[in-house]
């Protein structure tokens, strides 16, 4: 735990490279506000950005970059926002670092309609149950990435596609 300041983070960042670790997580300090460190932070402890931000939401503020053979994931600190961008990145990565399969995408249909995508593609935590032995998902009330409670209801996202048409009950979708 590191406050949000630049000597502090950038301690806590040499401690952790210097070890050489597969992996360094972060969460927090990734986006545009005055205590987001994180980029600058690892600009100067020789992290090389590969990309900083995605089109998904929750959780578009991702940090991604490589120092040496480390991969260096910088997460919102929205905890919906991180867990979402955990499961869609840091998951997959940690599973080839391990000579794992990454965990694979489900097909279900939808016991209720299901909104329509805008400009970014959208995770929508769903509860995906097997009833006679049909995949059914459902969306999980849900007030949005800072709802922590609801997104804990779920047991899987509901794919949403970027300007895709909203879904009725009865139609596909694909989850993770």
């Amino acid at each position: 735990i590191a406050p949000d300041t630049r000597p502090a983070l950038d301690d806590a960042l040499k401690t952790a490279l210097a070890q050489h670790p597969a992996i360094v997580l972060l969460t927090g300090g990734v986006s545009v506000g005055d205590y987001d460190l994180v980029p600058a932070a690892l600009a100067d402890a020789g992290v090389e950005r590969v990309f900083h931000g995605v089109n998904v939401q929750p959780g578009k503020p991702l940090w991604f970059g490589v120092r040496g053979t480390t991969l260096v994931f910088g997460l919102p600190g929205n905890p919906v926002s991180a867990l979402v961008n955990a499961a869609l990145f840091v998951r997959p990565a940690v599973a080839q670092l391990l000579g794992r399969s990454a965990p694979a995408a489900c097909a279900a249909t939808l016991e209720a309609p299901l909104g329509r995508g805008t400009w970014r593609r959208k995770y929508v935590p769903v509860l995906v149950r097997n009833v006679g032995g049909v995949r059914l998902a459902a969306a999980v009330p849900f007030q949005g990435s800072g709802d922590l409670f609801g997104f804990s209801r779920a047991n899987a996202l509901a794919i949403v596609p970027e300007e895709a048409p909203a879904r009725v009950a009865g139609d596909p979708v694909t989850c993770v």
